[in-house]
């Protein structure tokens, strides 16, 4: 293993991969890959998880190869990014589960790509600024709970052509639903049989790669906790990376969790409670009286104060933002990335203009428009008691996921296609 991972980095740095693109002619595989099944069974060893998924979605992983490999990875070598993570990758890989690199194998074998594309394609990292909410008790309707998922990412490359909903039965593991696109074997947004639920938002810390990638971790989770400290668990015995959020729901506990996490630091808020989030190395960096132990003083222009959130700026022309202070709705979770707080104040208006009769469609008009991002790659909304999803993806010319339709398909009933009882109580 160890002299693969070396033989692969002397490659990439040496240009010898970055030459190398497939060679088949791509132009025309865009219109085929709009008739990519919309769901894909998936079962298993992990090689034929991946041989299955690599097989069936053959032309759909060539045409996300290309362009998130060749035209992203390979043609900017000389990128800061792309030249710590490839310095970094042998640190990388350290983290990654066999299981999962036997699933890539499979993958770039059904499909005939080259396994190091596929490989450098799961582990590339990205930071998603999204938001999440749950919702439950007097805040719906009939008391249910619902946890929305919604991913922010650049849909100007066309990964919602290749968008299909992966329903994942590992040998001796929990089966899960996973939405996600051609040729990606880990997890952002999922339900597991268990009625567990997961979405996160990107922080900080972009660069720092020692521990499991977080699209792996996700799905570690959702192959084996069966509730909320069974995911404590995992999160606290797992090596991490850089700062998430993690929004995670429990179905059958009506229960719910954002986890903010860092490669040191776990802390857990709960539904209805305010917390507070801060740039603790801003003001390190920039106020010396931080290092010298005097009180900070900020004056009217750095501190922005609406009903449900606090924001504080480090400078008077409100550039540099240091922290953020929320208050959350009874029976609610609502999280928004820390780049744009200015979509939380928005989420908390609308939850509150429906709360006590919130329903499927009130959460679809909740999140738009301006509690949304104009890169909306994909929104869900999990119901995770009974194992109910509603998933909308990207328009094929960048439309945002919000705006258009929901697919509504239930867990139980495709693992009963499938020939798998869901053993959900």
């Amino acid at each position: 293993m160890q002299a693969f991972i070396l033989c692969l980095v002397g490659c990439l740095m040496s240009g010898v991969l970055f030459g190398t693109t497939l060679s088949n002619d791509l132009e025309p595989i865009k219109e085929k890959v709009l008739a990519i099944p919309s769901t894909l069974f998936l079962s298993g060893s992990a090689y034929q998880l991946g041989y299955q998924h690599g097989e069936q979605l053959k032309e759909a992983i060539a045409y996300n190869v290309k362009r998130l490999v060749d035209e992203r990875l390979f043609a900017y070598p000389e990128h800061p990014h792309v030249q710590s993570f490839l310095t970094q990758l042998p640190k990388i890989l350290k983290f990654v589960p066999l299981d999962y690199l036997q699933e890539i194998r499979g993958v770039a074998e059904g499909a005939d790509v080259p396994y190091e594309k596929v490989l450098l394609m799961n582990l590339f990292p990205e930071m998603f600024h999204c938001s999440g909410l749950v919702m439950k008790g007097k805040a719906t309707k009939h008391q249910k709970l619902y946890h929305v998922r919604v991913l922010d990412y650049a849909i100007g490359i066309d990964l919602q052509d290749t968008a299909v909903l992966m329903v994942v039965q590992p040998a001796g593991k929990l089966p899960f639903l996973n939405v996600s696109y051609a040729g990606f074997i880990g997890s952002v947004t999922g339900m597991n049989s268990q009625g567990i639920a997961i979405g996160e938002i990107g922080g900080k810390g972009y660069g720092s790669y020692e521990g499991m990638p977080m699209p792996f971790l996700l799905r570690t989770i959702l192959e084996n906790a069966n509730n909320l400290e069974e995911v404590k668990e995992i999160l606290a015995l797992t090596t991490r990376t850089c700062e998430y959020y993690y929004l995670f729901s429990d179905g059958k506990n009506s229960a719910s969790m954002v986890v903010y996490a860092t490669g040191r630091q776990l802390e857990f808020f709960e539904p209805g409670a305010s917390y507070a989030l801060f740039d603790g190395m801003g003001l390190e960096k920039n106020h010396i009286t931080a290092l010298i132990g005097e009180k900070e003083v900020f004056n009217a222009s750095q501190v922005q104060i609406s009903p449900s959130q606090t924001v504080i700026y480090q400078d008077e022309h409100n550039q540099q933002l240091w922290g953020l202070i929320r208050q959350q709705p009874q029976e609610c979770l609502i999280l928004t990335g820390f780049c744009h707080p200015e979509r939380y104040p928005v989420l908390v208006e609308r939850t509150l203009k429906h709360y006590g009769k919130i329903e499927v469609g009130d959460l679809q008009e909740i999140i738009k428009g301006a509690a949304g991002r104009p890169g909306n790659l994909h929104t869900a909304i999990f119901a995770p008691k009974t194992l109910d999803v509603w998933v909308a993806h990207a328009g094929a010319k960048g439309e945002p996921a919000w705006g258009e339709p929901y697919t509504h398909v239930n867990l139980n009933t495709l693992l009963q296609r499938a020939g798998v009882h869901a053993d959900h109580h």
